[in-house]
């Protein structure tokens, strides 16, 4: 076998290797990218984790964040938004900010941040109630 066939045949496995490494990746940046029309997430409640935690998040109305996080000194300005896929949330006075994406109906994963450190996080949908429901648990928090 000449030198020549050698390079031939080396760069055919490339060429082969290179083309089932990019359909894997388009495939799964067609996944990733597969949206779903996310209903509101007024009245939900949801478990949420991250390395160091876990408590329950509740999205009330008007944006308004009601959630058992241990550190959370200032409740009364929680806040939350959604747009279609993309929830936002924070604590206080937005000294910590969430930024994610519900991959399915029961599912949000993200990443959040304060002055001093950037953290992963996931939220598993628990329940989902009434807001009336909603206000009337949040009195035991």
């Amino acid at each position: 076998m000449s030198l020549l066939n050698i390079k031939f045949i080396s760069l055919s496995i490339l060429v082969s290797l290179f083309s089932f490494v990019t359909k894997d990746y388009q495939q799964a940046e067609t996944i990733k990218t597969t949206t779903f029309n996310a209903e509101s997430l007024e009245g939900s409640v949801w478990q949420y984790e991250d390395e160091d935690l876990m408590y329950e998040i509740r999205f009330t109305e008007g944006g308004v964040l009601v959630t058992s996080h241990p550190h959370d000194i200032t409740p009364g300005n929680d806040t939350w938004n959604q747009e279609n896929q993309k929830i936002s949330f924070s604590y206080n006075d937005a000294f910590s900010v969430y930024e994610g994406e519900m991959v399915s109906e029961d599912l949000i994963v993200g990443k959040a941040h304060n002055r001093s450190f950037t953290w992963e996080w996931k939220a598993y949908r628990i329940s989902e109630k009434k807001p009336e429901q909603v206000l009337a648990s949040t009195k035991a928090l």
